[in-house]
């Protein structure tokens, strides 16, 4: 039943753009119209028509109402920055100062109105989106950030670079591959190119710190040196790129802080090495259950399977100190992204609001990075219990370092 309404919520709402929802909607308001002009339709088609048209232009009409500004003390600019990485800077601007701009060289990311922070450093959180996903896939949550005085660099999925001269072919099988569930053979293929996967495309967002830092030293630098700290950075992810930001910490020691946004993990990350500060924030999708563990459909089984493996490390790497593992009910895995804010989304906005949702998440996220990059108190993160509506710690719900979940699937040595 719940994939049958999800089916409907989608068609609703439209899968391409809204050309599908607003021809269908405004055929049937044009429908019941004509109750009104022929003799031999009854008026009370016009309210059937109303009623069935407007049900279809709803979403629509809530998702432009509901999705949120960037409420925060500092206006926000945008600058992309090109050249061979290329990547999005999303910073707290001057008062008056919003607006957008290209970036192709230092004295372009000088010329930025980067507001200077009272005290302090500005601070840096890297992101990576989802799997073969753009950098601008959760645009609401960065400029939200921004808003709050951090400088957000956002990264494409290394699966919409070109390919790079150096690569040899199996990192462009990693970079490209779709992830196979049919047999044995390939659930182990696909975990295997992901382990590398992940390594290349921490490695991509690490160049780009990298490229921040060598501007702001250069001895003619203006406007960004000074202002910003490059020596210790969060980096934050959504699905696959949580599995990135866990990565990117065992590489590089600036990683001080890590926010997995309902993502996996892969590499040595997965091998439970990981020793940064780590907030998890879980979706509500179920626990994978026995009949999902052993099912006869392969796609099914492989993928409960991954992720009861995925779930037994979250669990220990959110139980340390100054970590945290939450979940937000009410939630899917797009709801950690825009896609939170998009007509397709609407089924979930029935009983819960997606600001209140948005909220939760940002909250912790906040908490997080104020007490690991700005040496704050945390009010939530290390809490016995949840504080916000909605939330349910890891703890809470059974998530417990150590539980096997119905399946434990061994990591690879070294891995």
């Amino acid at each position: 039943m719940n994939a049958i309404l999800d089916r409907l919520f989608v068609l609703l709402s439209g899968e391409l753009c809204w050309t599908a929802p607003l021809a269908v909607g405004l055929g049937l308001l044009a429908l019941g119209c004509c109750g009104l002009v022929s003799a031999r339709w009854r008026p009370g088609l016009l309210l059937v028509g109303l009623g069935i048209g407007g049900a279809a232009l709803a979403p629509f009409l809530l998702a432009q109402a509901r999705a949120p500004g960037s409420p925060g003390p500092y206006p926000v600019y945008r600058a992309t920055v090109s050249g061979p990485i290329g990547f999005d800077l999303w910073l707290p601007a001057r008062p008056g100062r919003a607006g957008a701009a290209i970036v192709s060289d230092c004295s372009g990311l000088d010329g930025l109105p980067l507001a200077a922070a009272e005290g302090e450093k500005r601070r840096i959180v890297l992101y990576m989106p989802h799997f073969k996903g753009a950098r601008d896939d959760n645009s609401v949550r960065l400029r939200h950030l921004a808003a709050h005085g951090y400088i957000v660099a956002a990264f494409d999925d290394i699966g919409l670079d070109r390919p790079r001269r150096d690569a040899d072919a199996r990192q462009e099988q990693a970079r490209l591959h779709d992830w196979l569930y049919a047999s044995q053979a390939d659930y182990d293929r696909t975990v295997a190119l992901n382990d590398l996967r992940v390594g290349l495309q921490a490695r991509k967002a690490l160049a780009g710190l990298d490229w921040l830092a060598a501007c702001a030293a250069r001895p003619e630098a203006s406007g960004w040196n000074g202002l910003v700290d490059h020596r210790a950075v969060a980096f934050m992810g959504f699905s696959f790129g949580g599995a990135t930001a866990a990565e990117a910490a065992m590489i590089d020691p600036r990683v001080a802080a890590v926010i997995s946004l309902d993502g996996s993990l892969f590499g040595r990350a997965a091998a439970g090495q990981m020793r940064a500060p780590y907030l998890y924030i879980r979706s509500n999708d179920a626990v994978p259950a026995m009949s999902d563990l052993t099912s006869g459909k392969p796609r099914d089984m492989f993928n409960a399977r991954l992720m009861a493996r995925h779930l037994q490390q979250q669990a220990a790497l959110a139980a340390r100190a100054g970590s945290a593992g939450i979940r937000i009910t009410g939630t899917a895995h797009g709801s950690f992204s825009d896609a939170l804010f998009e007509p397709h989304a609407s089924r979930l906005w029935l009983l819960n609001d997606p600001n209140t949702t948005f909220d939760a998440a940002d909250s912790y996220i906040l908490d997080f990075l104020d007490g690991h990059l700005r040496g704050r108190p945390m009010t939530l993160i290390g809490r016995a219990g949840p504080r916000l509506p909605r939330v349910e710690t890891l703890r809470g719900i059974g998530l417990v370092p150590g539980g096997n979940f119905g399946w434990r699937d061994p990591v690879p040595a070294g891995s």
